[in-house]
């Protein structure tokens, strides 16, 4: 008897199955083992709708980091105001104008010029330099050479310029003798040493304060001292004062 044909398909199905993978019985439709034609469009958009949404979740997340780099806003305007005042403050004034030539006194300034060399002679206020320019000691007095304590005071003011003196003059007596605050070579200030260890007096002193008010100021503090502990001339000299 003849098999049927039915038979023989699947026989020979059963013999070499991938000959029929895709079929099923003679007498059924063929079938497909992949997903229909129609599902995958149904796939396709799924994974362009997560895609989607990846990408818009990336966008958030990178809009803060973008945002941070930017520059930083403007304070409030309180904090502002207040800043300006703060810098307001903090200005530095201007500098004052000057109205003219610089004003110097003598007494705080050290005698400038070169050092200066003494000549022969003199006495204890009042000598000569190597050029023949003749000094007088300002606002002090000391004895001539004969009278009390003159020659104390004459080798007491050569012993002090032996080394040299800088004078710095700031006015002219009546003999044409270029007064002076004189300063030796180590920087002592003559006129007020010569007063303050009693070489010299105060003979003068009120009578030319005008000339110098600073180097008087001084003077007065070392006249006083001086009289004070009878130094010098002021216990070794009846009538001197004091």
């Amino acid at each position: 008897m003849t098999a049927p044909a039915g038979r023989d398909l699947v026989s020979s199905c059963e013999r070499v199955p991938t000959a029929c993978s895709t079929w099923g019985p003679v007498d059924k439709a063929p079938v497909t083992s992949a997903a229909s034609p129609r599902a995958r469009p149904a796939t396709r958009t799924g994974s362009s709708r997560l895609l989607s949404r990846v990408l818009v979740l990336l966008v958030v997340l990178t809009l803060p980091a973008c945002s941070g780099a930017a520059s930083p806003p403007p304070p409030p305007p309180a904090t502002a105001d207040r800043n300006a005042r703060h810098t307001t403050a903090a200005a530095p004034t201007a500098a004052p104008v000057s109205t003219g030539a610089p004003t110097v006194d003598p007494a705080s300034t050290a005698a400038a010029g070169p050092l200066l060399r003494p000549a022969a002679g003199g006495d204890g206020d009042s000598w000569r330099d190597t050029t023949g320019r003749e000094y007088r000691l300002g606002l002090v007095n000391t004895p001539e050479v004969a009278e009390c304590y003159g020659s104390q005071a004459t080798a007491r003011r050569k012993e002090l310029v032996a080394a040299g003196f800088r004078a710095l003059v700031y006015a002219k007596d009546r003999y044409g003798r270029a007064v002076s605050l004189v300063t030796t070579a180590d920087g002592t200030d003559l006129n007020v040493s010569l007063a303050r260890d009693g070489y010299a007096n105060d003979r003068y002193l009120e009578q030319y304060r005008h000339e110098n008010p600073g180097l008087a100021e001084e003077l007065d503090g070392a006249f006083a001292a001086a009289k004070r502990e009878r130094a010098g001339l002021w216990g070794a000299c009846p009538g001197a004062g004091g």
